[in-house]
């Protein structure tokens, strides 16, 4: 509309556009509707401007019926969905609400015909509501609903009191005349939910015995669960060891749950959690102590290779030094000579490497020199050795 408006306008005459708002695709669009706006870059009296004002108001009823469907459901932020065997469902809250808990609003607009359509939505949170998570209490948005397409819009908020209020339905609008809307709805906001659901994990991690805990984490998948609500309960040592024990068996590892192995001094579980944590990413490649032990083949940070074959472009040494022409042989070369420098000392899997690596460069005799100091009993691998 912008752009229209600029192509049709008088230059003998300043060029300004109502439709200013909407020439915002992208950075340099924006800048470039600026540029050809004649506002003064200084503040000046009597000067050109444009002065942005919004309203809601009443609108008359469109002629035009257009089927179009609108819904609005809402669900509690923290426990949205519920699980049946592998599928997942939402989890609607109907009736009573809490108060001091973050609910969301998910606003569905169908479009179900085969045109293309355009409309304005009014949403509003409920009475009594405040809005978070960059909410709003009022607000109209733009919607383009391809043929038989879906637009989906969420929003959140919360109850700071108790007491019985109303959500204004959302109002859907096309060139300012109205077109449909959703259904008021009633909201019980309350201290306490008269229907409590006893099998979710927010009432089990708060509410549950050790023992319903323990049986919800056998039980569920892991990886739909927020571990977080029972870290107030892992400063008991017996309950710690029966989570991290439970977790360990399922193959499964929460950063948060296992920290406290150094509130109680568990040196195992300290052991696996430091494995997991920042610090061991910033002790090397390899390191072995009571409390910490970094395998680079277990860590994936390291990895044998063999070459074959290879054959080495000069057979004579060039120069003083020695060069590896192989780039990717060069690369994994220094990578073991950098793993090798966090060693104590080389065993004798290190001095196998250590051979292999000297042979692909063809420095034979320095190869059976450390070849001479393996012990054959002491490998896990004699194959690779005779």
């Amino acid at each position: 509309r912008f752009w229209n408006d600029y192509a049709q306008s008088d230059p003998s005459t300043p060029f300004l556009s109502g439709h200013f708002l909407y020439a915002t695709g992208n950075f340099t669009e924006m800048m470039m509707a600026l540029a050809v706006s004649d506002m003064p870059i200084t503040e000046q009296k009597g000067g050109l401007g444009i002065v942005f004002h919004k309203e809601i108001r009443d609108a008359a009823e469109s002629e035009e019926k257009i089927p179009i469907m609108v819904s609005r459901s809402i669900f509690q932020s923290d426990d949205r969905y519920r699980y049946e065997g592998h599928e997942k469902f939402d989890k609607f809250v109907e009736g009573e609400f809490l108060v001091n808990t973050a609910y969301g609003c998910q606003f569905l607009l169908s479009n179900p015909t085969s045109s293309r359509r355009k409309f304005t939505a009014m949403l509003q949170i409920p009475e009594g509501a405040i809005p978070i998570n960059n909410g709003f209490y009022s607000k109209g948005i733009p919607i383009t609903l391809e043929p038989y397409g879906n637009k989906i819009s969420e929003y959140y908020f919360y109850f700071p009191d108790t007491g019985n209020f109303k959500q204004y339905p959302a109002q859907i609008a096309k060139d300012e005349k109205f077109i449909a809307s959703g259904s008021e709805l009633a909201l019980n906001v309350v201290a306490q939910l008269s229907k409590i659901d006893k099998g979710a994990w927010n009432y089990v991690s708060q509410n549950g015995s050790d023992k319903d805990v323990s049986d919800f984490l056998n039980t569920h998948n892991l990886n739909r669960i927020d571990l977080a609500k029972i870290a107030f309960r892992m400063k008991d040592k017996k309950f710690f060891k029966q989570i991290i024990a439970i977790l360990e068996n399922r193959g499964y590892f929460s950063s948060l749950l296992w920290s406290y192995s150094i509130y109680h001094n568990d040196p195992a579980s300290i052991s696996e959690y430091l494995k997991h944590s920042e610090y061991a990413n910033r002790c090397g490649m390899y390191i072995d102590t009571p409390l910490l032990h970094l395998d680079p083949v277990e860590r994936k940070a390291y990895q044998h290779l063999e070459y074959k074959p290879l054959v080495n472009a000069r057979a004579h040494q060039l120069g003083r030094g020695r060069k590896i022409l192989n780039d990717r042989l060069y690369e994994q070369y220094h990578k073991f000579m950098e793993y090798l420098s966090y060693r104590p000392a080389s065993d004798d899997a290190d001095m196998t490497a250590i051979c292999y690596y000297l042979l692909l460069q063809d420095r034979v005799s320095e190869s059976l020199t450390f070849f001479r100091q393996i012990d054959k009993i002491k490998l896990q691998t004699q194959m690779q050795y005779d």
